[in-house]
């Protein structure tokens, strides 16, 4: 059947006849239909129409949802993109897709919002002054990687050599800080074999006890490593720690949970270690510490017989005492 270009002759109008044809209305490769502003109805409600010179505009019903600028802007859900950037959904020949934000502007950033309520919370993307990705919460800028892989805290706050990121608690961002350094550090190991039996107290003796500290109200960390073998008994045996400072005769238990289980393996040996701390409360004046151990589950233990191949060099068949000085 022949194609036809039907002619209503009694509403003098013209049209593509509504009879269905066998055939397509076919065009030739330099002819086009033109149509009016109003463009095309896509059913009852879907419109496209050329919303102004060279604006492509897409309507759903009657009212205008997004459109294509003569300057090749996108809005979606706005008749008035508002910057220079172009979106783009792409697919190569390998299996990749890409969202890709772009700008033809040198001063422009390119960013992602994230809003809720219509209040922007959220902002990700490009700072375009200096190339950084930032991220940005309501109008401030809480963290950014710079264009070399710097990070920064609160802008193009990068820190400084030897710097490290530090916790300000669950309540405030972390910020950089220099790490504080040992003021001083004294090493002690024990200068004999002392022995505890069962609920005794037992002091062990160390080549010196005297520390002065550098810094009045500075915070004092102590590191004790004891190594020793049970002779008998060793089921469920433990030795609590226990220190004195300046009064020999005065023995403070520390917490419960400072207390150092033994090891009850075959030859009853054990090396065990523990930290503790407090600030300094002679300034610099010189001041005596001493350890304490309490034994209970029978027998007899020797707290320094065995000298095991994880102690520091120098300190074999010996138990050590470590303090360590930091700035207040």
């Amino acid at each position: 059947m022949t194609s036809k270009l039907v002619v209503n002759t009694i509403e003098a109008d013209t049209g593509i006849s509504s009879v269905s044809f066998a055939s397509s209305i076919s065009l030739s490769s330099t002819s086009v239909f033109h149509l009016g502003d109003a463009g095309i109805n896509i059913g009852a409600d879907t419109n496209i129409n050329r919303a102004g010179n060279g604006v492509l505009g897409f309507n759903i019903n009657s009212s205008e949802k997004a459109r294509i600028t003569s300057a090749g802007n996108v809005g979606i859900g706005t008749d008035n993109p508002s910057a220079n950037y172009r979106v783009t959904i792409k697919s190569s020949t390998s299996p990749h897709s890409a969202l890709l934000l772009d700008t033809s502007e040198s001063n422009y950033n390119t960013n992602l919002y994230f809003a809720k309520q219509a209040t922007n919370k959220w902002i990700i993307g490009n700072k375009a002054s200096d190339d950084a990705f930032r991220f940005v919460s309501g109008s401030d800028e809480r963290f950014r990687i710079g264009s070399s892989g710097q990070f920064g805290i609160g802008g193009a706050n990068y820190g400084t050599a030897g710097q490290v990121l530090t916790s300000q608690g669950s309540g405030a961002a972390v910020q950089w800080a220099t790490p504080t350094a040992p003021l001083k550090t004294q090493f002690y190991k024990t200068s004999n074999d002392a022995q505890s039996t069962f609920q005794s107290l037992t002091r062990i003796f160390f080549t010196t006890l005297d520390y002065t500290a550098v810094q009045s109200g500075s915070t004092i960390i102590y590191e004790a490593t004891i190594s020793g073998e049970f002779d008998s008994e060793r089921g469920n045996s433990f030795y609590m720690l226990y220190y004195s400072t300046d009064n020999w005769s005065s023995a403070t238990n520390l917490p419960l949970n400072e207390c150092i289980n033994g090891n009850d393996n075959s030859n009853g040996t054990f090396n065990d270690k523990i930290f503790f701390y407090f600030t300094n409360p002679t300034g610099t004046t010189a001041t005596k510490y001493a350890l304490y151990y309490r034994q209970s589950g029978g027998g007899t233990t020797h707290f320094n017989q065995q000298g095991l191949t994880s102690q520091p060099s120098g300190s074999s068949n010996h138990s050590y005492f470590k303090i360590t000085e930091y700035a207040a």
